[in-house]
């Protein structure tokens, strides 16, 4: 959880610099070995919680003994 918040918050301030009026849809899976963190960029606010809620109910191979997480984060 301390990764992922960590992670996000770097990936937020990279993104800022980077793209004004951004959206991005920022997911982590993780398991007792490992994390992966992607990221995507999304049109709006809307349409990214609209997929992050579908990531949490899609059905990831591998995750069953780890966790999911999104965060929807809004660039300059």
């Amino acid at each position: 959880m301390r990764i992922f918040l960590i992670l996000s918050i770097l990936f937020f301030l990279g993104i800022q610099t980077a793209k004004a009026e951004s959206v991005w849809l920022v997911i982590a899976i993780s398991s007792a070995r490992k994390a992966t963190l992607e990221k995507i960029e999304m049109k709006n606010m809307t349409q990214c919680e609209e997929q992050g809620l579908i990531f949490m109910e899609s059905k990831i191979k591998g995750s069953i003994s780890g966790g999911k997480e999104f965060v929807c984060l809004k660039g300059k």
